[in-house]
């Protein structure tokens, strides 16, 4: 029965039929029961195609038909049993392309569809055989006899050329099909410890390896997220064999390949629903790959140009775009953009330490001036709110790894410092800026002295201008009231006030405040008073805090 419901998928690819077909067959399975024994060598090769098929209401009836025969701990001894005829079936469809001959008498459009059709069912069944194979085979981890016919059934299948040429089928459902194969493969066969599977193994790495490395720039969402995943598989398992890295041309083949995808995924051009798999598994790459650098120089080469490509994709603009262009985020979806930033702050934590460890201090600072400095002052310059709570919690987890080496961190806040006042002295600091800065360090545990020399002059700045404006640009006067209260109210607590007594004296702050409450009586104006009011109440209630030194 399955052989017809077969022929009729050949010769009428209707999904309601196949549907019908299953359902007949699945009546016809309950009726005869263990009398299907003598047939199953015939049969299995089409039930785990037809389990397969790519209309998922007819596979889940043959499905559960098997499911409904055969318990749990039958069925891979089932698929055992027939392993020598299923690899017989599969291999004349997927190497021989039997089904070829029937196609003739069809349109093209329909032997195309046809085709599809049958490949795909193909490759779903090999996929399926595979994890039953694997499943006995780990049960029987001592080496079984009658397996040498299998293996050399299985091994003549997976090493034909035409079987890898699915890779490069103009069909999207067939390449996404022969790439969860292949994942497969990578899970289910080379994970196996048996003997009897070494010489196999060898093989099929040797071909899986250069296969999904020089396949990273694949478009299609599903052929991608099977790319990746048999990409991280491999590195997890053979990363760390010398050999491992000779299966394929990393340097001059997959580098490229790599820092064009990433440039791809900043123009837009990419598709972006492959963001999540790409950058999640970009830090294991980079780790994985540590053994193959020839020297610290080619290093830190490849890690300058990694990051760059990788802060293209982070920052909030295009940097190939046209200069007329209003700067705007690559990402606009959450998830996707926190996926982004993430990548990019894991993987320069993980760069700064390797440069580090390698005594390469000068490139450390190099790496923080270009990188995540810019990254800082994008933030602290943009005027948008939306999305940034992400941003900030991954700087203040950058932050608290990253600055517990002093060197690192000196430096860091010196960049910050210096950005800073430049921006202060040009008069072109953002009226966000306090906001922003205030909102970057709140959860820090990395706050010290220097940080609050920062804050100082950020504080004087304010109110120097304060004290310019509230007789002309009042408007300028209230916001700059209200940034002071906002730098007091969200940093002026226990933890600052204990760096404050330790390390200097707070009496700038009070004199600055003070000069604040005389000026008051110069201006008429009541929305200003009313601010002044409002930091007097900020002001007010830190003086009731027990550690307070501003009343």
């Amino acid at each position: 029965m399955l052989k017809v419901c077969l022929c009729i998928i050949k010769k009428d690819s209707d999904r309601k039929v196949r549907e019908l077909c299953q359902q007949t067959h699945e009546k016809l399975c309950s009726k005869v029961n263990k009398s299907l024994a003598p047939y199953l060598k015939q049969l299995m090769p089409y039930w785990l195609m037809a389990q397969s098929d790519t209309y998922s209401q007819a596979g889940k009836i043959a499905d559960a038909s098997f499911k409904a025969i055969f318990n749990e701990l039958k069925r891979p001894e089932v698929i055992y049993f027939a392993r020598d005829d299923i690899l017989n079936v599969f291999y004349d469809f997927l190497v021989n392309q039997s089904i070829k001959n029937d196609l003739g008498s069809l349109s093209k459009d329909e032997a195309d569809q046809r085709y599809e059709l049958m490949i795909c069912v193909a490759l779903r069944g090999l996929d399926l055989f595979l994890k039953y194979y694997a499943d006995i085979l780990r049960k029987k981890a001592s080496s079984l006899a009658d397996n040498k016919t299998c293996l050399e059934k299985l091994d003549s299948l997976l090493t034909d050329q035409k079987f890898w040429k699915y890779a490069k089928e103009p069909s999207l459902k067939i390449r996404s099909d022969f790439y969860q194969l292949i994942y497969s493969l990578v899970t289910s066969l080379l994970v196996l410890e048996n003997d009897d599977l070494n010489k196999l193994k060898v093989t099929v790495k040797a071909k899986i390896v250069p296969l999904v490395f020089y396949a990273i720039d694949e478009d299609n969402n599903a052929c991608c997220h099977y790319v990746w995943q048999s990409i991280s598989k491999c590195l997890e398992l053979f990363a760390s064999d010398n050999e491992f890295w000779t299966l394929f041309n990393v340097k001059k083949a997959f580098w490229p390949k790599l820092f064009t995808l990433l440039r791809h995924h900043t123009s837009g051009t990419a598709n972006s629903q492959n963001v999540d798999v790409i950058f999640s598994n970009l830090l294991q790459l980079l780790q994985k790959q540590a053994p193959i650098y020839s020297d610290t120089d080619e290093m830190i080469t490849f890690y300058n140009e990694f990051l760059a490509k990788l802060f293209d994709c982070f920052t909030y603009y295009n940097a190939k775009s046209s200069s007329k262009l209003p700067k705007a985020r690559l990402i606009q979806s959450s998830p996707l953009r926190i996926r982004v930033i993430d990548a990019f702050f894991s993987c320069f934590a993980y760069i700064v330490h390797s440069v580090l460890k390698a005594n390469r201090f000068d490139n450390c600072s190099n790496l923080i001036g270009d990188y995540l400095m810019k990254s800082i002052y994008d933030y602290l310059e943009d005027k948008t709110e939306s999305t940034t709570q992400d941003l900030e919690m991954r700087m203040h987890s950058l932050f608290n790894e990253l600055f517990r080496n002093e060197q690192l961190r000196e430096l860091f806040y010196q960049s910050l410092s210096n950005w800073i006042e430049e921006k202060l002295n040009s008069n072109d600091a953002p009226n966000h800026l306090t906001s922003k800065f205030c909102a970057l360090f709140q959860h820090s545990n990395q706050v010290d002295r220097q940080f609050f020399a920062i804050v100082e002059k950020i504080f004087t700045k304010q109110v120097l201008t304060f004290h310019a404006t509230m007789l002309g640009d009042q408007t300028t006067a209230i916001a700059c009231l209200r940034s002071i209260s906002q730098m007091l109210n969200e940093l002026y607590d226990d933890s600052l006030l204990n760096i404050l007594q330790k390390d200097r004296s707070d009496s700038f702050m009070r004199d600055e405040i003070g000069s604040i409450f005389v000026k008051l009586n110069d201006s008429d104006n009541d929305q200003l008073k009313l601010s002044v009011l409002n930091l007097f109440l900020v002001l007010n209630s830190k003086a009731k805090q027990p550690s307070s030194t501003l009343d």
